[in-house]
């Protein structure tokens, strides 16, 4: 079994609602107006095609951190 596919056998998908995740205040990535627009339009055509992915808020309790694809989210909550 390759490293990725025993790192990744333990990830499960799950339907959380937006209100119950808080972006990583750590979080680097930047996207531009037009990055962001470009990504709205996709998403409102196709869908949220890659996950979201979060892991339990290390201090609030039911809440959960963003660590990978908080553009989506931001986006997602458009939607709403």
């Amino acid at each position: 079994m390759t490293d990725v596919t025993e790192k990744s056998k333990n990830l499960k998908r799950k339907f959380i609602r937006s209100d119950k995740l808080i972006p990583n205040p750590d979080n680097p990535n930047e996207m531009t107006t037009a990055e962001f627009n470009l990504l709205y339009d996709n998403i409102g055509k196709m869908g949220i095609t890659d996950p979201i992915l979060i892991r339990p808020h290390p201090k609030i309790k039911g809440k959960y951190r963003i660590v990978g694809g908080e553009h989506r989210w931001e986006v997602s909550k458009l939607f709403d």
